[in-house]
């Protein structure tokens, strides 16, 4: 049943696309006829060093006289506004609630997201793969309007209390609240439906100190030797040591800046959306040094673990060659990321919980305290003993524990 018409007007961004040629600016629009693109001619900008919260780089006007042509920022937003201002504007019509499936909610959801939020490229692979594999599959078909809070629950259930009931539920959340919005329906259902409760066993399986230098003098390479060290030693994510360049490497300071995540192509910020500094051990202070002496790959702007051809490394062979280097070490097969849970754990021994999360770049201190398990209970049953002492037994206190 149709209620009413709107109008729909045409909505549209500019690119800066890097070809070898130089630096060209696209636009794209999306109107009544559909989605669209077009190439408005060079682009005469350089880049301002910083990045929107998704990621993306931001760019000004270059430096120096225009040449002939050559398009700034404004020029390319002004070709833009009248590229919009001629495109055709449809009138849309709005369908009433029952007609709305939960698959066509989803996909604007999704849509949107890509388009208009612009979500980093792992988060948009990691939401289509929720979709297609749990939410379209049992509720695609269904009328939002059908769904009921029991219907819900009833089949998040079936997961159990895992990280994956958890993320389904979020996904389903954040679809729901914009039909809200819209006014596809009146209240979000998922809203009512009991978050689970997420049990870790705090049991992380992480390589000893032995089998990390095990892993390093089997690595294919000086350079996978360095990466390996510094995973395990800073607590970097694979993007994250990836994503490195030798101007985040201070050695006066013994300190790395990670600014940038590199996943799936796409250079974006961290997981935590924020810039973090890390210590730099000696260790990993000289190995990055003596890696920093290769003739070639050393700019400021350039990655400090670079493909063979230069520029970022291809993190899949990387992880592919750390399972290699982990055989023929005669190591128990663990992902990439225990290196990481190495850090976490050997690190809580030496610094406080909260220092270990802004090194971690944690944006909850409750993933940090996953490795408080790890942490040394030296002297603990000692002082302990104390409370157990038979009637006039002296009793020990912490700096007599300590003395002895």
């Amino acid at each position: 049943m149709r209620l009413k018409h709107k109008s729909v007007r045409p909505t549209g961004h500019l690119q800066v696309v890097e070809r070898k040629s130089g630096r060209r600016y696209h636009a794209l629009w999306r109107d009544a006829d559909g989605r669209h693109q077009c190439v408005l001619g060079p682009a005469w900008v350089k880049k301002t060093g910083r990045h929107t919260k998704r990621g993306a780089e931001t760019w000004r006007t270059a430096d120096g006289p225009k040449p002939d042509g050559y398009l700034t920022p404004d020029d390319a937003a002004h070709e833009l506004r009248k590229i919009l201002a001629s495109a055709p504007t449809a009138a849309s019509m709005v369908v009433s609630p029952q007609s709305v499936t939960f698959a066509e909610v989803a996909e604007e959801w999704y849509d949107d997201g890509r388009r208009r939020r612009g979500l980093k490229r792992s988060t948009q692979l990691d939401y289509r793969q929720v979709l297609d594999a749990y939410l379209l599959p049992r509720f695609g078909q269904a009328a939002i309007t059908d769904l009921t809070p029991t219907a819900i629950q009833s089949w998040l259930g079936e997961f159990g209390r895992t990280r994956t009931s958890e993320k389904v539920l979020m996904v389903m959340r954040a679809i729901l609240t914009r039909a809200v919005k819209r006014g596809e329906i009146e209240r979000n259902p998922a809203v009512d439906v009991e978050r689970p409760t997420v049990r870790y066993s705090g049991d992380l399986d992480v390589y000893s100190r032995e089998e990390i230098d095990a892993l390093v003098r089997a690595a294919a390479s000086e350079q996978d030797a360095a990466i390996f060290l510094t995973a395990a030693l800073t607590g970097l994510r694979r993007g994250e040591l990836v994503g490195l360049h030798w101007r985040d490497i201070d050695f006066t300071q013994e300190a790395i800046r990670v600014r940038r995540n590199y996943s799936h192509g796409q250079v974006a910020t961290p997981k935590s959306g924020k810039v973090r500094t890390v210590p730099m051990v000696a260790e990993v202070g000289q190995t990055l040094a003596k890696l920093g002496q290769r003739e070639r790959f050393t700019g400021d702007d350039e990655p400090v673990f670079v493909g063979q051809t230069g520029g970022y490394l291809d993190a899949s062979a990387l992880r592919r060659r750390y399972a290699a280097a982990a055989k023929r070490a005669e190591l128990r097969a663990l992902p990439f990321h225990s290196l990481r849970h190495f850090f976490g754990s050997a690190a809580v021994n030496r610094a406080s919980i909260v220092q270990v999360q802004n090194w971690m770049g944690h944006a909850d201190i409750k993933t940090t305290g996953r490795y408080l398990h790890a942490k040394s209970q030296a002297g603990d049953a000692a002082l302990l003993a104390g409370a157990f002492a038979p009637s006039g037994t002296a009793e020990l206190t912490p700096s007599d524990t300590a003395a002895a």
